[in-house]
Order: structure tokens, then C-alpha cells, then sequence
């Protein structure tokens, strides 16, 4: 049952999550087109579920945006490259390429949360994404 459970929020977020973007996307079709780049990060690495999510979230925007390109990174039990640097360092060089009149990125993050920030874990690294952290990546302007 729990399954059963769990399938249907994910069709229903994935469902919602794309109503969302096609409306959003709407005053774009009337100008030049944007170039659409996806990033997609899934943070936790003990549990696979975060890396299915990033790039199941990021295979839905790419296809239904025509999104070029499309990256996903993920923490898994043998892999710990996704910390809070690599992503600075990821959107610092995407943004670099991308024209800040017209472009869209979208920044996808799959992880636990709290109310103190996003959980990473990087094989034996691990630590929260404080709610400042992000804001510091909005703050910087790149996008």
C-alpha cells in the first residue's frame, strides 16, 4: 500500500511540477526562444531514491522544454562528488555561458530537508545546505 502510495504523489508532484513550468514557460513562446539549461543535483547519497528523483525531475523539464543541456549529478553510496562547492562552482560556470536577458535555468536539489537547510551527504562527507547558502547563490546575481 505504502508503495502504491508513494507512486501516486510522485505522478501527482511530476503532474503539478509541469502545469507550473507551462505556465510559467507562456511569455517566453512569444519572444525569441530561450536557451533552457537544467541542472539537477541529487544530494543524499545513502538512499538511490534522491539520484531517481534528479533525474527523473530533469528528464521531464528537458523534454518538456527542450532543454540544452541537461545536467544531473548525483551522491551515491560510491560516489560523493555533489557537495555545496561543486554546485557553486557548477551554476558559476553555467552562468557564465548564459545570456541573462533571455536564458532560464532551472536548479533541481533532491535531498532531505528541515527547517535548518537541505541535507547533503557525500560518501563520508556529510552536512546541511543552510537556507544562506542558497541565498548566497542568489545573491551572487549569475543568473
Amino acid at each position: 500500500m505504502d508503495m502504491v502510495f508513494s507512486k501516486l504523489i510522485k505522478i501527482v508532484t511530476a503532474a503539478l511540477l509541469a502545469s507550473v513550468m507551462f505556465s510559467a514557460w507562456a511569455p517566453f513562446t512569444a519572444c525569441a526562444s530561450p536557451r533552457v539549461t537544467v541542472l539537477a543535483f541529487g544530494l543524499f547519497g545513502a538512499q538511490s531514491v534522491f539520484e531517481s528523483e534528479a533525474k527523473g525531475a530533469a528528464s521531464i523539464v528537458a523534454q518538456q522544454m527542450g532543454a540544452d543541456p541537461v545536467v544531473v549529478r548525483a551522491n551515491t553510496k560510491t560516489r560523493g562528488e555533489v557537495t555545496i562547492a561543486s554546485i557553486g562552482n557548477i551554476l558559476q560556470s553555467t552562468a557564465e555561458r548564459m545570456d541573462r536577458e533571455s536564458d532560464v535555468l532551472f536548479l533541481i536539489l533532491t535531498s532531505h530537508g528541515s527547517q535548518d537547510g537541505v541535507a547533503v551527504e557525500a560518501r563520508a562527507c556529510s552536512g546541511v545546505s543552510e537556507s544562506r547558502d542558497s541565498q548566497r547563490f542568489m545573491d551572487a546575481r549569475v543568473f
